[in-house]
């Protein structure tokens, strides 16, 4: 080891320096460190996985903050290994899974409305609603605004009211769920509310259900309406 860190010490291309970079980048123990105190295996193992895994949760968040398609989603709740609540499927119907596609395409900013492709075409297209012609299509319009799907969303969304009425009560709904930008994040991802309207398993699972419900029959009837008049 001795002789190694003498002759390879500054020689970028060697293994050895290499093994130097990547305990520097896991903010692992140096080698000198390991020298004095060489820890045990099963110990060692468990610190590299912790480090590894750490620094690239770190690095996910720091990443997924800086983009601004995943506006609505908690950051905070995102870890590399842990399936994400929009995908907890387990033996459910093959439909659920469609509604899953749906809700994750717009928690993440890969649901095309006509907001997004005004700014794709360099502003040749539009970014009126072509459903009600009212003002911008975006995702809040869509989900909370657009006069054309309002039977809809009253049939679906008076449900998602219920439920967090029923466990928080009025006081937390009308804090925390009192404009459009807050509702809309509430039925994409209700995790940024977990804290503040005390979301249990139970309350949460009822939640995406009825969100996916939600965001999947606006998705059928935009599309019904769109095709109907013939807009792609």
């Amino acid at each position: 080891m001795n002789r190694q860190i003498a002759t390879n010490f500054d020689n970028k291309k060697s293994f050895f320096s290499k093994i130097l970079n990547i305990l520097e980048l896991y903010s692992l123990p140096s080698i000198n460190i390991l020298q004095n105190s060489t820890p045990k295996k099963n110990a060692w193992k468990e610190e590299i996985n912790r480090q590894i895994h750490k620094f690239w949760n770190d690095k996910l968040k720091s990443d997924a903050f800086n983009k601004t398609s995943l506006k609505y989603v908690c950051i905070d709740n995102l870890e590399i290994g842990k399936t994400a609540h929009v995908w907890k499927l387990k033996n459910q119907p093959r439909i659920e899974i469609r509604k899953s596609i749906v809700k994750s395409r717009m928690m993440t900013g890969t649901y095309i409305l006509q907001s997004d492709k005004h700014k794709f075409t360099h502003f040749s297209t539009e970014a009126t609603c072509q459903l009600c012609h009212t003002e911008s299509e975006d995702i809040v319009h869509m989900i909370t605004t657009c006069p054309v799907l309002s039977t809809i969303r009253e049939k679906y969304f008076i449900d998602i009211k219920k439920v967090i009425l029923d466990s928080c009560g009025p006081a937390k709904w009308n804090t925390y769920c009192n404009n459009k930008m807050e509702i809309t994040r509430l039925i994409l991802d209700w995790s940024n509310f977990k804290e503040s309207l005390s979301i249990g398993m139970e309350l949460a699972e009822k939640l995406e259900q009825k969100a996916r419900n939600l965001l999947f029959q606006l998705h059928i009837k935009r599309i019904e309406i769109l095709d109907a008049r013939n807009i792609k």
